[in-house]
């Protein structure tokens, strides 16, 4: 239930832009972060995100300025495989 209700605050805090790209930056290292990779959850929001091609670059870019490492490059260490040229692709718009 907190988890919940702390996901509907962020989403509705003005940061940085008012699209939620922020929190989606964040989102997707949180998939990231931590022993292992919530695979489901990386898979869900990057597959959201692509969809949009404007999206996805604003994302980009507000996860390269809020870690200093480019998306695709993170999402390359944690992913392998099939699965990571489907993610790579997925980011790259390929």
């Amino acid at each position: 239930m907190r988890d919940s209700l702390l996901h509907i605050v962020e989403g509705v805090k003005p940061k940085r832009d008012g699209n939620g790209i922020w929190r989606d930056a964040k989102l997707i290292d949180k998939a990231m972060v931590g022993f292992g990779t919530r695979d489901t959850e990386l898979v869900w929001r990057i597959v959201r995100a692509h969809w949009n091609p404007h999206r996805m670059a604003a994302i980009k870019e507000a996860y390269h300025n809020r870690t200093r490492k480019k998306l695709v490059d993170r999402v390359g260490k944690e992913t392998s495989g099939s699965y990571k040229k489907l993610m790579l692709a997925l980011i790259e718009d390929q």
